[in-house]
């Protein structure tokens, strides 16, 4: 891409595909419907990028390392090693030791107050607990702003 590299601790926004290396089976990606997986967003982020906060451990390594040195509008295909995914105990679905593949297009740097963490990105810091991103069985959902204080509001009161 022509555009911007983002900086170690930038938030970026990117569409991705993930296979197995092994066999290419598509195992995961932020528009699933178009590889024959299911849409487990909420509508509000179905097939939309997902937003990464880089260099604080929200994806796996393999992921932010390759990630942190695209430009935006750039496309990658990242090899990652079971060392740099999910090692030799595997995850879910990803079996132990399983070397992987994403294709990656890094769609822009974002503000963290903007996008899919709302005002979360300025919290994150602070509580370290909920900008949100959880990667679970091919799940990957954002925790917006408002659902942030309204689960702050209702643990404070």
């Amino acid at each position: 891409g022509d555009g911007k590299q983002p900086g170690n601790k930038d938030y970026v926004s990117a569409h991705y595909v993930a296979k197995f290396a092994q066999n290419g089976k598509v195992f995961d990606s932020s528009k699933p419907t178009e590889y024959g997986l299911e849409e487990t967003r909420r509508p509000a982020f179905a097939g939309k990028p997902i937003q990464i906060p880089l260099g604080r451990g929200a994806v796996i390594a393999g992921m932010d390392e390759g990630v942190a040195t695209m430009c935006v509008g750039g496309k990658r295909r990242l090899y990652i090693p079971a060392n740099l995914a999910y090692g030799e105990n595997g995850y879910m679905d990803i079996p132990p030791g399983a070397n992987l593949v994403f294709d990656v297009e890094l769609v822009s740097i974002d503000n963290p107050m903007s996008g899919q963490l709302g005002s979360a990105g300025s919290l994150a810091d602070g509580f370290k607990v909920a900008f949100g991103l959880i990667v679970a069985n091919g799940l990957v959902e954002f925790v917006t702003g408002h659902e942030l204080r309204e689960y702050i509001y209702s643990a404070i009161h």
